[in-house]
């Protein structure tokens, strides 16, 4: 199996992009280089971590990244919209790092791409502005469903971070900015029919999630003035949180 090793920053820039993009110019990613996002001009760079030599793969004219994952020759990017363009991005991206060949996977306007998990033959992307779960089949690379997070107690949300185990999907997810970060929680869904299981409360804004010997680990930025927190889930003791 091919290993990429791999570094993704935030895009927060914004440019355009043609809404039918088919291929984008194209050098070879080296096995064992760290994929990097230049965010300021949209470009994707390869730092070969044996020679140090940085190469540019390729140049993104489109919105910005949000987030990328790499499975075996694959890179996978979540493709967020330029402000006031919603036609122009909303996409999941996957490009070939051997022989450069992509395919975009259209999501609906305005709900932003955010966070991805690779998974067996599924791919899912949290849309932070759409307060759902996009469900991507891996194969034909096209969306399956888009499942809605709402629920009775928490009617807004802004899903961030996910994980997936054998038989979970955890959401980070908070009521967005607009309502001071708050109602941070854990979205717990069963893979096999994507229903609520529960909802965990947590702390304000959590973003990104990990998984490890039974337990899920949250970070969480709070408000941004100093409450930020690591929790730890332990999915074998009733989501015990510590």
């Amino acid at each position: 199996m091919n290993r990429f090793l791999l570094l993704a920053m935030l895009a927060l820039v914004f440019s355009g992009c043609a809404e039918n993009l088919i291929e984008i110019p194209f050098t070879p990613v080296e096995k064992g280089s760290l994929l990097v996002i230049d965010e300021k001009n949209m470009v994707l760079k390869a730092l070969n971590t044996n020679t140090g030599v940085v190469r540019t793969v390729c140049n993104f004219p489109t919105s910005p990244v949000n987030e990328i994952k790499v499975e075996e020759d694959f890179a996978y990017f979540a493709i967020s919209e330029p402000l006031g363009a919603p036609a122009e991005g909303n996409k999941v991206l996957r490009l070939n790092l051997q022989m450069g060949g992509q395919k975009w996977v259209n999501l609906a306007a305005s709900t932003s791409p955010y966070n991805l998990a690779v998974d067996g033959s599924k791919i899912f992307s949290t849309l932070n502005l759409g307060n759902s779960l996009a469900v991507i089949d891996k194969s034909s690379f096209s969306l399956s469903t888009t499942v809605s997070l709402y629920s009775s107690d928490y009617p807004l949300g802004a899903p961030q971070g996910i994980a997936v185990d054998g038989n979970r999907i955890y959401i980070a997810s908070y009521d967005g900015w607009a309502n001071s970060y708050g109602h941070g929680r854990i979205t717990i869904l069963d893979k096999s029919d994507y229903h609520l299981i529960t909802n965990i409360p947590v702390n304000k804004n959590p973003n990104a999630l990990a998984l490890s010997d039974g337990k899920l680990f949250i970070t969480s930025a709070g408000d941004w003035s100093g409450n930020g927190k690591v929790e730890c889930l332990d999915l074998s003791n009733q989501y015990a949180l510590s």
